[in-house]
Formats: structure tokens, C-alpha cells, sequence
């Protein structure tokens, strides 16, 4: 059974004990440590202001007691481990023990090079208003190293903290952390190992955490992720990840080397991750690719957010960085790693005052490696795309070899100095465009508005192009739109059409440039049923030359019809974000040719131009009106968060779950400051919208669920003092097939009565996991049916003695099966394949093991492949002789090792 499904009830178990006494240290116990091992159930141990040389260490604590300094001011109460290790070590605890009010310094090294200031495994404890800073990691997470926990942090800081490879500030693996209110600043990543330095905040992997109303600020990494890393597996389970309500600013990250670039100030995440932002500023990261933000085979989806004044800054302009200022999507795989393309979805998101050299505000990517020919996804819907600049191409956005669709846009004022002021597509995209305003953007040569090139379809409907600029010297312009003809990926000219739109007043040299001088490459599109207006000329060939009027563009067979000379008369106007919290900006964006004396109401007033941005920070719901004189022309509303209603944070099951057993499920979430009460969601789409519930006090609530479906569910707090309900943010869990659920073994309830012994020795459950010791051979085998093709992944802590232990697996019967032996001592790693008796297959690898000898162990196959990762490091790969298929079984041998987290996956 998942600890992390019964995380709300113990959190209300401490709420209702956390009076049952107070302890003093000094005073009742002489030092913290004594009172963690003396204190009675329900004690509140209150640390005294001081300065305590002590490292702590809570491992199986069944007993409720909160740890409390002063929540006030945590640098009060000072925990420091003087450089001896990690200074607080935290196993198996639940949420019955809470940390609150203090400060965590001085840990150094760490457990095994992992966690410099805390190390947590297998725990949901919680931790408040707490200090991590001046912590160092030898390997991984400077500040706390978090190991398949679903540990709670609310009100903390993170800062001054440092590992010499992954997670300056923090590093999970596995679980579901939450982190409310969280602050993370001046870690760094890479100290010792600048080629591998990430997550200069925050590096998670193959976990799914929520990170709620915090700040990640001014942290360094060296090659990726300035402030935040989050990387998958590339197969299931996807790691989820929900960052909403915070700010990303001011991170960097440096290249690992000569001629490396570094990707992802902001934010990186890699491989199998979706991850959801919203309400979330991106601001003054800076990186050579992804200055913002960066994605490599990864999925995000940002909902009402800000991504501004980041910087992609080339190292060698075309070759080496400078792509995507605000973010940056990459797709390419090789021949061992075949992966998902990038996908990147934007609703109702500011994109602004970014720069790079190609592709300033986005720059998406598909795969160009040639193993496949996969294409990137872009979706913006109800996006603004203002003032962004390119040194290169693709002033607002870049897509090469992509599946671009817009609907709804504004691009404002973005400028490249040679082509694709607001966007570029190339390489075989296919870009639609609906119902988007195109103005006052610019390009030094052609495509002021919008450049196409190397083949790709493009397709726009409903747009407006109004005021763009492009090169005014010979044979160039094309201030709306210019098509070349270059060979792309795909054989063939670029194809699609341009209907129902305005194309006014795009500079002075010729509204549409076209290359013709390659027949077999001259742009298809056609241009049907506009408005098209420009004094200078309405179409140019650059071989051939230009069409002056309507009429005459008319006439071109084949190219042109339907189209009308006619000035620009519109208003384009709408907010983004349109959801903020209270002190947070929104931006108006409009567009009104033809219309005198514009205002927007609501303290914004007259307007300087035609086309333009301002920013309003209301302090309630607002709606502003765009008038033209007397007229009314367009509202947009802007809606504000309420100040006093937290956020319910979803608990159990676990975000991503893919084994969650059908039928009765309990939904379970971390109450919301000031709730009254909840309505749950839950359907099997991506965005829950069937209310199963109203008005739930408690924070569960049981739904019943059909096998093998995917779900999707919130909790929504409302509360009679906020017009504004809080809704919490989506998680998600997939039902196993009701013969099929993965094998879950956690030992929670100390029953392994399951389990089959052969040898002598002793197995035994305790502090959360199940200890094996023997002096001669003594196997132990789990109740779990036979896997052929899919994963073992298992928590291993080699203890003492010989510190070695024998995997089984693929097991038969005695004379058939696959055994992995692996020396703690020697850091020696063989797989052997066992045929009829005899070995068929081996492999020997060394690999470095934690000095504590814990990790995290995963096999997985596939066919007759085997992979073994320790702590997500691949340590070998072999194809063996037969298929493989079999049960599991571990043997010790003058050894003592625990296990712990068993999961099989597979069939």
C-alpha cells in the first residue's frame, strides 16, 4: 500500500495532537537528537534559540512530534553539522513529523555524496517555515537530496547551497514533493562536475511534484537548467510536473566547455515530462539556447504566464546557441534514443522582450538527426507575442520542420535584421494561422510580418496584417509576407493559402514578396478573398517583378482572386494573462486602424498609437473597455485570484500514477488556507470538467473509477469571503487493467508473509524496508507473477559485511535464468545469462557506488535487451541469447542489505 495515499488523513492527525505536550530543549532534553528518541507521541519538541552543533537523524518514527524552532525567524534556531555529513537525515517518516522554524546549515559530503543539508528517503513528513543554506553535496543535492518521498515544504527557503553535479538547492527522485511557498535562491549546480552541472535550484527526475507560489531566483548551473531541472525516462511513467503561481528570474547557466552550449536559464525539462505552468513569470534568464525556458523531447503547457527579458545568446551565430530567447524546443534524437518530438502549448501567455539570434520570443524544433522525421508541435491560443528582437531570423517566433497552429494572436513590434519579423517557418512546417493580428513588426531584408521557406504548408485565415516593415533596398521587401524557395526536407515549393484576411499598409515596398527564379520551387500559396491595401505595390517576384495594384494581382492565373483594395478599418484587443494573482500585471494588447482617439478605461487612458501594449495590475476582476472616440470598440476582462484562499494541492494518488487498482479510489488533497469548502472534478479527459462533488468539507472524497482508463481530477476550494473560487491544479492517474496492476511492494504494513525463503538467513521488515542478512546463501523471492518485456526498479542499501548482493531474475528454474551480481566494495556490476545449465552471456562493468551504499536500483527489458541503471546512471546494456521472462528472487551471501520501494512493471 502507497504511503502517499493516507497523506491527508495524517495531516490532520497532526493538527489534532500537536497540543498533547510541550518539550523544551535545553530543558526537558539536553539535545535535540535525545528528544527525537524520548519525546511521547503528540509532543511538541520546542528548540530553544541557539546554535546546536548536531547532526539529527529521524528514521521510522511512528510517533507524532513537530520539531519547532521559531517559525518567526528561523535563523533563531540553527541546526549545523559542522562539515560531518548531511545534517539532517530523515527515513521512512510520515506525515506525523513536522519540522518547523528552523535553520539546516553545515552539512557537507553528504549521505554518500547525496544531500548536504538534509537527506530524505520514503517519507511525507512536512516541513515549515524552515532554512537551507551554506549546505554542500559531494555528488547531488546541496541543500536536501529528496528520494522517492512525497515530503511536504511549506514557507522555506533554499539558499546559498551547492552540489558538484545535479540540484544546487534540492534534488528528488520519485515521489511527489510539494513545495508551497518555496524559495529558492543562489545555488549552484556543478561545482566540481562542470559537464554535468544542472538544476542550479532544482533538479527533479522521474517525479511529478507540484510546486506552488514560489521563487527561483538568481541560481547557476553549469551546461543546463539555471533554475530548474526536470528530467524523465523517455518511457513510462511520465513525470508530471506542476509549477503555478511563481517566479523564474534572474537564473543562468553556463557552457560545460569549449564548444558546448548551455541550455534552460530558467527551466529545462527532458524526455517523457509534461510540464504545466501557469501563472508563471519567466524573467532575466539567461542561457546560450532557451534563455527562458528550454524543452528536449519534452512536453510543456503554459496557461496564463509571462515569459520576458530572457536572453539566448549565441556563442557562433547558426552553430553553436542563440536559439530561442523565451524558450527553446528540441527534437533531435539518435539511433540508441529514439524519443517524442518537443511540444510546446501556450494559452493566453505574454511572450516579450526576449532576444536570441534566431528565433527571439520561441524557437520550436523538430527532428533534423535524420533516425526520424518526427515534427515539434506549437499551440498558441489567445497569445501575445510583443517586442522581441532577433539578431538573426524569427524576431517573435522560429519553427523549423514543426506543426505550428495560432489562433487568436497578437504579434506586436518584434523585429529580426534579416527575415520573419513576427515569424519564420522553414524546413517543412506546417504553420495555420487563424484569426491573428500581425502588426508594427519588422525585418531588415524580407517578411516583415511572416517568412516562409524550404517547403511546409502554410495556411492563414481571418488574419491581419497591419503596418510591418521589411528592407526597402533592390529586390527585397514583402513587409506581410514573403515566401523563398529553397529546398526543404520534404521535396516540393511551400504550399497552402492566405484567405479572409487584411494586408494593409506593410512598408514600402510591396505588401507580399514571392521568389520565382526556381520554377521548381516558386511559392503554391494562393491568395484568395483579402483586403488588400499599400500605395507602394501589392506583390513582388523577385526574378520577374512587381504587381502594383489589387486588380492587377487579380490577374495573376492561379495566384491570385477574389481580393479587394480597401484601407484597414479594425479593432484587435484582448488581455493577457487573463487570470493573475493579486499584485501581479497583465497586459492589454490591442490593434485599431481606422479608428481616431483611442482609450482604454480603468485608469489607463489614451492610447499613443494605433498599435500598442500597456500593463494594468487591478486589484479585483476588471473589465477595460478599447473605445475609438465615443465608441466602444472591444473588452477584455482580467480576472484576480482572491487573496486569502490557498490552493488545494492534489495528494493522493499519486500524480501519474500507472497503476492505481479500479474501483473505489479516495481523492485526496492538501487543504487550502481558507477554504470552506470543495467541488471535485474527474472525467477521463486532460481538463476535468464533470463536478463528482459539491461542497466537500474534508479534504477526500471516494469516486469509483473503471480499469485500465486514464483520469484526470481536481479539487476546486471556495470560500463566502472570495467572489473567486481557487482551483487547484490537474493530477492525473491511470487504472491498471484489473488483472494487470503493476506489483507495488512498499512493506508499510511489515507483512511479507507472501515472500518464500530458501537458505539460511533472516528477512525481516523494519525502519520501512525489508533487511536480508545472512553469512551463507540465503534467497528471498517476492509474490510477483513472471515479467517478460517491461522494468524492476527497487530502493538497495547495501548494509555491511561483503556489501554485495545477487539479483534473480528471468528465473525459470534452477538451471535457466539471468543473475546480476554487484560488488559494493569493488563497484564491480556482472550480468550473466544461465542457459540449460550453463553461461550463455556476461557482462562486467564498474561503477561507482554511493559511500552509504544506497541507490536506487532499475532493470528494465525488452525482448532479449537488459539495461541497468543505478540512480537513473546507466551502468550496462546487453542483448542476451533467449527472451526474456521469469520471476525475481534476491540473495545475499555474508551480507546485509536492504531493500525497499519494490515495483514490476510489465507483462
Amino acid at each position: 500500500m502507497s504511503v502517499f495515499r493516507w497523506v491527508s488523513a495524517a495531516v490532520l492527525l497532526v493538527a489534532t495532537n500537536a497540543t498533547a505536550g510541550t518539550v523544551t530543549v535545553p530543558g526537558s532534553y539536553p539535545t535535540i537528537q535525545a528528544a527525537i528518541n524520548g519525546a511521547p507521541s503528540g509532543s511538541v519538541i520546542q528548540i530553544q534559540p541557539g546554535h546546536y552543533h548536531e547532526r539529527l537523524n529521524l528514521t521510522s518514527i511512528r510517533r507524532t512530534i513537530t520539531l519547532r524552532g521559531d517559525p518567526a525567524n528561523p535563523a533563531s534556531v540553527i541546526v549545523d553539522g559542522d562539515g560531518g555529513g548531511d545534517t539532517v537525515r530523515m527515513r521512512d517518516c510520515g506525515a506525523n513529523v513536522v519540522v518547523d522554524g528552523i535553520t539546516v546549515t553545515g552539512g557537507r559530503g553528504g549521505n554518500g555524496g547525496y544531500g548536504g543539508g538534509l537527506f530524505v528517503a520514503d517519507a511525507t513528513a512536512v516541513f515549515r517555515h524552515c532554512v537551507f543554506t551554506g549546505n554542500q553535496a559531494d555528488i547531488d543535492g546541496g541543500g536536501a537530496f529528496v528520494l522517492t518521498s512525497g515530503v511536504i515544504f511549506e514557507d522555506c527557503t533554499f539558499q546559498s547551497n551547492g552540489a558538484a553535479r545535479f540540484g544546487g538547492g534540492v534534488h528528488v527522485i520519485g515521489g511527489t514533493p510539494i513545495f508551497e511557498r518555496v524559495t529558492f535562491t543562489d545555488n549552484e549546480a556543478g561545482l566540481h562536475d562542470l559537464v554535468n552541472g544542472w538544476g542550479g535550484g532544482l533538479y527533479v527526475t522521474d517525479s511529478s511534484p507540484f510546486l506552488i507560489g514560489c521563487s527561483i531566483r538568481a541560481n547557476r548551473a553549469h551546461f543546463a537548467a539555471g533554475g530548474i531541472a526536470i528530467m524523465g525516462h523517455g518511457t513510462a511513467p511520465r513525470s508530471v510536473v506542476t509549477v503555478r503561481d511563481t517566479s523564474i528570474t534572474d537564473n543562468v547557466v553556463v557552457p560545460a566547455g569549449a564548444g558546448t552550449e548551455a541550455q534552460g536559464g530558467g527551466m529545462h525539462i527532458e524526455d517523457n515530462v509534461h510540464a504545466v505552468l501557469e501563472r508563471v513569470r519567466v524573467a532575466g534568464n539567461v542561457a546560450n539556447s532557451g534563455g527562458g525556458l528550454s524543452t528536449y523531447r519534452a512536453e510543456y503547457e503554459i496557461v496564463d504566464s509571462v515569459i520576458e527579458n530572457n536572453q539566448g545568446n549565441a556563442i557562433v551565430p547558426d552553430q553553436l546557441g542563440g536559439f530561442g530567447g523565451g524558450l527553446w524546443a528540441g527534437s533531435v534524437n539518435s539511433a540508441g534514443s529514439v524519443r517524442s518530438a518537443a511540444s510546446v502549448a501556450l494559452t493566453r501567455t505574454v511572450v516579450r522582450g526576449n532576444t536570441a539570434h534566431v528565433g527571439a520570443g520561441l524557437f520550436v524544433q523538430g527532428d533534423f538527426s535524420g533516425v526520424t522525421n518526427e515534427q515539434a508541435t506549437l499551440a498558441l491560443t489567445d497569445a501575445l507575442v510583443t517586442g522581441n528582437a532577433a539578431t538573426g531570423r524569427g524576431g517573435g517566433i522560429m519553427v523549423d520542420r514543426t506543426m505550428a497552429t495560432i489562433s487568436r494572436g497578437l504579434f506586436l513590434q518584434n523585429t529580426a535584421d534579416s527575415w520573419g519579423g513576427a515569424l519564420a517557418m522553414v524546413a517543412s512546417s506546417t504553420t495555420t494561422i487563424d484569426q491573428t493580428t500581425l502588426a508594427g513588426n519588422a525585418a531588415g531584408v524580407i517578411g516583415g510580418a511572416l517568412f516562409a521557406d524550404q517547403g511546409g504548408t502554410l495556411t492563414v485565415t481571418g488574419a491581419r496584417f497591419f503596418g510591418n516593415t521589411a528592407g526597402t533596398g533592390a529586390g527585397v521587401g514583402g513587409g506581410a509576407v514573403a515566401v523563398m524557395g529553397a529546398a526543404g526536407p520534404t521535396p516540393g515549393p511551400v504550399t497552402g493559402s492566405i484567405t479572409g484576411s487584411v494586408l494593409a499598409d506593410d512598408g514600402t515596398k510591396y505588401e507580399v514578396w514571392e521568389a520565382d527564379c526556381d520554377a521548381s520551387h516558386f511559392s503554391a500559396i494562393t491568395y484568395t478573398g483579402n483586403s488588400l491595401h499599400n500605395t507602394s505595390g501589392i506583390y513582388y517576384r523577385n526574378c520577374t517583378g512587381g504587381t502594383a495594384t489589387v486588380a492587377a494581382f487579380n490577374g495573376l492565373a492561379g495566384k491570385a482572386s477574389g481580393n479587394v483594395s480597401a484601407a484597414a478599418s479594425f479593432a484587435t484587443y484582448a488581455a493577457a494573462p487573463r487570470t493573475i494573482v493579486p499584485g501581479a500585471i497583465a497586459v492589454l494588447a490591442w490593434c485599431a486602424p481606422g479608428n481616431g482617439g483611442l482609450t482604454i478605461d480603468g485608469g489607463v487612458g489614451a492610447l499613443p498609437g494605433t498599435f500598442g501594449t500597456a500593463e494594468v495590475s487591478p486589484p479585483t476582476t476588471s473589465i477595460y473597455t478599447l473605445s475609438g472616440g465615443a465608441t466602444s470598440l472591444a473588452q477584455a476582462t482580467v480576472t484576480v485570484t482572491c487573496a486569502t484562499l490557498g490552493t488545494p494541492i492534489p495528494v493522493s494518488p499519486r500524480n501519474a500514477d500507472t497503476d492505481q487498482p479500479p474501483g473505489t479510489v479516495t481523492l485526496g488533497w492538501y487543504p487550502a488556507d481558507g477554504a470552506a469548502t470543495y467541488d471535485v472534478y474527474l472525467d477521463a479527459g486532460t481538463e476535468p470538467a464533470t463536478r463528482v462533488a459539491t461542497d466537500v468539507t474534508a479534504a477526500t472524497y471516494d469516486v469509483s473509477v473503471l480499469p485500465d482508463t486514464q483520469y484526470s481530477w481536481r479539487a476546486v476550494a471556495k470560500s463566502p469571503a472570495c467572489t473567486e473560487p481557487s482551483a487547484g491544479p490537474v493530477a492525473s492517474f491511470h487504472t491498471c487493467r484489473a488483472s494487470g496492476c503493476d506489483f507495488v511492494y512498499t512493506f508499510d504494513d511489515g507483512d511479507i508473509s507472501g515472500w518464500t525463503r530458501a537458505g539460511k538467513g533472516m528477512a525481516v521488515v523494519a525502519d520501512g524496508g525489508l533487511h536480508i542478512r545472512s553469512k551463507r546463501r540465503f534467497k528471498v523471492a517476492p509474490p510477483a507473477p513472471a515479467i517478460h518485456d517491461g522494468s524492476v526498479s527497487v530502493q538497495v542499501t547495501l548494509e555491511s559485511g561483503r556489501r554485495a548482493l545477487r539479483v534473480l531474475f528471468g528465473y525459470r528454474d534452477a538451471a535457466n535464468y539471468r543473475e546480476l551480481l554487484i560488488n559494493g566494495a569493488s563497484g564491480r556490476w556482472l550480468l550473466r545469462e544461465h542457459a540449460r545449465g550453463r553461461i550463455r552471456r556476461s557482462k562486467l562493468a564498474t561503477h561507482g557506488m554511493p559511500a552509504a551504499g544506497s541507490f536506487e536500483l532499475r532493470i528494465e527489458l525488452q525482448g532479449r535487451t537488459v539495461t541497468v541503471f543505478a540512480n537513473d546512471a546507466q551502468v550496462l546494456s546487453t542483448s542476451l541469447r533467449d527472451p526474456n521472462g521469469g520471476t525475481l528472487a534476491f540473495q545475499v551471501t555474508g551480507s546485509a542489505v536492504l531493500i525497499d520501494n519494490l515495483r514490476i512493471s510489465g507483462s
